[in-house]
């Protein structure tokens, strides 16, 4: 059974970064209300985390939110990355050629050591 989609913000991983957490179908419906917490995150961090482990689903909008989001927070002088991807949203990145990308991470630990943050998952 799928999950309502929620999308929650955390500064678990230390004062430098923002965990946006997408809970639920990342799809077209939503795909405002996850843009808009990455923004809200990237106010106050320079680098913002999106932790896919509980998107049960991602459309090609859900995608776009997050290489437009990458892209802009680029711009900026800010980081977005992703981890955590559950299988079916996995299979979404490798179809798109994302899956490979230096932004696109198997865990929040790879994330930690390669940024240097401190903190522990929520």
């Amino acid at each position: 059974m799928v999950q309502p989609f929620r999308v929650t913000e955390d500064d678990g991983l230390g004062p430098q970064a923002t965990l946006v957490e997408v809970e639920g179908e990342f799809d077209l419906s939503v795909a405002k209300r996850v843009r808009d917490a990455v923004e809200e995150a990237a106010k106050s961090s320079m680098l913002v985390v999106v932790n896919l482990s509980d998107c049960e689903f991602i459309d090609s909008a859900g995608v776009a939110v997050l290489v437009l989001s990458h892209g802009k927070l680029l711009g900026e002088g800010r980081r977005l990355v992703v981890c955590c991807a559950s299988d079916q949203v996995e299979r979404m990145l490798e179809l798109t050629g994302l899956a490979d990308d230096p932004w696109v991470f198997d865990d929040l630990d790879q994330v930690r050591a390669d940024f240097g943050l401190s903190g522990t998952d929520t």
